[in-house]
């Protein structure tokens, strides 16, 4: 590895992304060691997991078959569950957010504010909301909860 291991992740991810080019966004999504490979019906399935074997073989790259679950209708990925209906956030993540203890200082209130906007997608009007926290965050601002 150049410059030593602290780079290993982002090598590793620009190897998968040369490896799956062209398939990513079509068969397949990848972040760093993670492949959800997704389609509409079996055959297509099959035919996408092939196409993925077939490239992973060609780069010389092995599956770590306990990690591996195949044809899955649903699947948890970065916080989200993915389904047939689209991507949601995953219930337990949600479950972090509304189990959140009461903030007692800005520090709180950022790590907060931090955890909630990976979801923003999912929130309407999330700025407005979030707005009264990140008052809170200003200078020569007392903090009053």
């Amino acid at each position: 590895m150049p410059f030593g291991l602290k780079n290993a992740p982002a090598t590793f991810q620009r190897l998968m992304n040369t490896a799956l080019t062209g398939l990513q966004g079509i068969r397949c999504f990848v972040y760093l060691d993670d492949i959800v490979i997704y389609s509409h019906d079996l055959n297509s399935h099959i035919d996408n997991l092939s196409s993925v074997f077939h490239r992973l073989r060609n780069y010389n790259l092995k599956l770590q078959p306990d990690k591996c679950e195949f044809l899955r209708r649903e699947v948890a990925y970065l916080g989200h569950q993915i389904t047939k209906d689209g991507v949601k956030p995953n219930p337990e993540k949600v479950k972090a957010v509304t189990q959140f203890p009461t903030p007692k200082s800005p520090k709180d209130i950022k790590s907060f504010l931090g955890l909630v906007s990976y979801y923003r997608r999912f929130i309407a009007n999330f700025s407005k909301i979030a707005k009264p926290l990140t008052q809170l965050l200003k200078k020569d601002v007392p903090f009053l909860w």
